[in-house]
């Protein structure tokens, strides 16, 4: 499951980390997580964990939105979810929470506390926010110069613009 407003853009694209974390740790739920400043998790769902290695935790809860002061870690939930079937189950059983909705956050938190298998995995890559105008520009703009196809292009077009890359005169 992965959220439409995240993009992560690195040498592996993150659904294939999240996966390869699945296999490696034999099985289970994995979630993307990135590293926040204690300023910013208020904005994500943050992982309660034990670490695994220097990239993996095993996750005993998620915490949706905490404050500064009550948030577990600085990892917060980016990206999407590799999924064990499971899910479902918690997800049919589950009551409307927040604004009268059901949360998957709240039903991977669960099987983490049902003690189900659920991984959180550091992504590598750059990490841009698409619900946000300048990052989805940001992300757009920085795919198109990874590409070989688009960059001279896109280079030529910027430098027409009278933009100089860093260093340029």
């Amino acid at each position: 499951m992965l959220w439409g407003d995240d993009i992560v853009i690195g040498e592996t694209a993150a659904v294939a980390q999240l996966i390869e974390a699945r296999q490696r740790l034999g099985g289970g739920s994995v979630v993307g997580t990135i590293r926040v400043s204690k300023e910013k998790v208020a904005s994500y769902g943050v992982i309660a964990g034990t670490p695994v290695d220097e990239r993996t935790q095993r996750v005993l809860a998620i915490v949706e939105k905490p404050r500064p002061e009550d948030a577990p870690s600085e990892f917060a939930a980016v990206h999407g979810y590799v999924l064990e079937p499971e899910v479902f189950d918690v997800l049919e059983r589950a009551k409307p929470g927040r604004n009268g909705e059901i949360w998957l956050t709240d039903a991977v938190s669960e099987l983490a506390r049902q003690g189900a298998p659920v991984w959180a995995v550091e992504l590598q890559g750059a990490r841009y926010d698409t619900g946000d105008k300048l990052g989805y520009v940001k992300a757009f703009i920085d795919a198109a110069l990874r590409r070989e196809d688009l960059a001279p292009q896109l280079r030529a077009h910027l430098k027409e613009i009278g933009w100089r890359a860093p260093g340029e005169r």
